[in-house]
């Protein structure tokens, strides 16, 4: 049934009222956000001696609420030893966020964020930091970005698209009549999430493991779309503008999501929660999914959804190591393990049997755009339980859809595999230098795989 034939009466009235609100009030928005932005320079004109710890360099600035862009011009022979930093001690540290800025020798010049939720009269720019060199300041040039207003009218889109969806929910429901099952099910799935994602709702990131990586890996994908490149192989800007092949060996695709959010305004404490939010809600989703299709029940398949979404090798992954990668990798393998059950179990003859394939394409280019370790494992794993099901695997119907399978896989991923492989076997990479990083340091047990409750047997 179409949506024109669903969304009738008083429904289409209020979808039709909503859109027309929401765009003027979206329109009404972006006049502040095209205005001329204002910029604030500061001269310094100040030697700072080694050995001083923090320094200040300038006080009393005075700017009123926005997200500004910070410039600081300085020459040293210090690399990675000074850093600068604007504070307002008066306020609140939530209403003054910005980005410490590490310096390097190889520039003169370094750019920072500053987000001001509230007007400031009393900001310090200051610089710390262990040197034995010392470092020269010219001046400081602060500039409006208009961000703020790109956020605000982000977070009124959304709020408009949420008030369409429900509404559409509602008409589809006046037609369809959803089963109340259907509402719990929702429910659970968003208690689900909240359950999981309850750390990331405060106001502080889990800097643990590879946190810090990471978010360098979304600023330098930020970069990237700023300079054009698109999509992003070599990240010029890291580390601090020395450039590096992040893009090529390792999947950023679904770093695109909170690199957006960093270029409409979002500052590194809110982007990053809401990634790891959409991340967990998404292996929810995802596995609900697939568990519920292979069990043909849905409430088996949110308890399996539960069980792997909870997992302690999961949220040791996401929570203690920070492995965002291997973290959006774990979204996509339900899928396999779904495709690959209904490849060998379902009937070759029914027409949904040719449509298989996809799946497996969706989950082998989810997982290798992710963690390309994940995807060495799942190609290990697939080895396996084809060779266990090697008859199934012959039969001309299912071959057919496993080569299907294999070649859209790699013809869908040539952009990114191609370079990874040329890189790889060209290159004198540290990766191929790692004999003496034995599995056996670092890796978990069998009994380790399933456990969900921490007892203490982890130190056994």
């Amino acid at each position: 049934m179409r949506v024109n034939n669903i969304l009738t009466g008083n429904y289409r009235k209020a979808f039709l009222a909503i859109c027309a609100i929401g765009l003027g009030i979206i329109i009404l928005l972006l006049i502040p956000a095209m205005q001329e932005k204002k910029e604030y320079y500061y001269s310094i004109d100040r030697t700072v001696e080694p050995g001083n710890g923090e320094t200040v360099l300038y006080e009393a600035i005075e700017l009123p609420v926005g997200i500004y862009s910070v410039r600081v011009n300085y020459h040293t022979t210090a690399d990675f030893e000074y850093v600068v930093r604007l504070t307002d001690d008066s306020m609140p540290p939530l209403r003054v966020m910005q980005n410490d800025q590490i310096l390097a020798a190889a520039h003169s010049s370094e750019e920072f964020h500053l987000w001001l939720f509230g007007r400031s009269e009393n900001l310090t720019l200051s610089v710390s930091g262990e040197s034995e060199q010392e470092i020269y300041f010219e001046q400081v040039c602060i500039t409006e970005t208009g961000q703020l207003w790109y956020s605000i009218i982000f977070g009124s889109l959304m709020l408009i698209l949420l008030i369409l969806g429900c509404i559409a929910c509602a008409a589809w429901h006046h037609v369809h009549k959803i089963p109340a099952s259907g509402f719990v099910v929702a429910g659970l799935i968003v208690l689900l999430t909240y359950l999981l994602s309850r750390p990331y709702l405060m106001n502080w990131i889990l800097s643990t493991g590879d946190t810090g990586y990471h978010i360098e890996r979304i600023d330098g994908v930020a970069n990237s779309i700023v300079n054009g490149v698109f999509p992003m192989r070599l990240e010029a800007n890291f580390p601090l503008g020395y450039g590096y092949a992040d893009g090529i060996l390792y999947g950023s695709t679904l770093l695109y999501i909170p690199a957006i959010l960093w270029l409409i305004g979002f500052p590194v404490l809110y982007y990053y929660n809401i990634f790891i939010i959409l991340i967990n809600f998404a292996t929810i989703l995802v596995a609900f999914y697939c568990f519920g299709r292979m069990f043909q029940d849905k409430y088996i398949g949110l308890m399996c959804s539960a069980l792997y979404a909870f997992s302690l090798y999961r949220i040791t992954v996401l929570f203690e190591r920070g492995c965002l990668g291997e973290g959006c990798a774990q979204i996509f393998l339900p899928l396999l393990l779904y495709g690959y059950y209904r490849m060998f179990t379902d009937d070759t003859e029914a027409k949904s049997y040719k449509n298989i394939w996809l799946i497996l394409v969706i989950g082998y280019s989810g997982v290798l755009q992710s963690h390309t370790l994940t995807c060495e494992l799942a190609l290990i794993w697939t080895g396996v339980i084809c060779l266990v099901n090697v008859r199934r695997v012959f039969r001309k119907t299912t071959f057919i859809q496993l080569v299907k399978g294999a070649v859209f896989t790699l013809l869908c991923n040539a952009w990114y595999a191609v370079p990874f492989l040329d890189y790889y076997f060209s290159e004198n990479l540290m990766i191929k230098h790692t004999g003496q990083r034995l599995i056996q340091h670092e890796g978990i047990t069998l009994r380790e795989v399933f456990i969900h409750f921490f007892d203490g047997v982890l130190e056994d």
